[in-house]
């Protein structure tokens, strides 16, 4: 149990998870959880949704809690298909650049104002950056709380930002399996 607990609060913690939106990437490119492929597969976030909520009972851990609600969140939000069931997939590219959307310099978190400091300490955020070009994936510290002021707020306030940058398109497809796997974790 140990070795799960460490890796789900490694991955919570890590740039595989969409701090602000939600939901998981695919897979990392490194053994530290921190640079993602960008895409996000439902199949993934319905059998990641489902962990979280279990290890936060068997665990007695709140974070998992929030982190399965965070999961469903998502789902609900960006992967559900107005007539019913979930898209397939979001791809990692958007405006033709990999994590575009994810990414960002210490110049745009200091656009949201109030808390921007404190989230730029938090999640790593530099000017050399974790990614290509200088730009920063968002890594949180251990032992930070996501949910403490003004860290809340300021992600708020950054993925409104975000919100107005290009998306990465969705695979409508809707994948029966995938979306049993979804609903059941639901």
């Amino acid at each position: 149990p140990d070795i799960a607990i460490e890796q789900l609060t490694a991955m919570d913690e890590g740039g595989i998870h969409d701090h602000l939106g939600g939901g998981f990437h695919r897979y990392t490119v490194d053994p530290g959880w921190v640079v993602p492929h960008f895409e996000k597969m439902l199949y993934d976030n319905a059998q990641l949704l489902a962990v979280y909520a279990e290890a936060s009972v068997l665990a007695e851990r709140p974070r998992f809690a929030a982190v399965a609600n965070d999961i469903g969140n998502y789902l609900l939000r960006q992967m559900e298909h107005p007539d019913g069931g979930f898209y397939s997939s979001e791809s990692a590219d958007s405006e033709g650049d990999e994590g575009k959307f994810y990414v960002w310099t210490p110049e745009q978190v200091r656009s949201i104002g109030d808390g921007a400091d404190a989230l730029l300490t938090a999640y790593g955020v530099t000017d050399e950056g974790n990614f290509e070009r200088g730009r920063s994936i968002l890594n949180r510290a251990p032992g930070v709380d996501p949910d403490a002021e003004p860290l809340r707020q300021a992600r708020k306030a950054l993925f409104e930002l975000r919100s107005g940058r290009e998306a990465p398109p969705a695979d409508k497809k809707r994948v029966v399996a995938w979306n049993g796997m979804t609903i059941g974790a639901l």
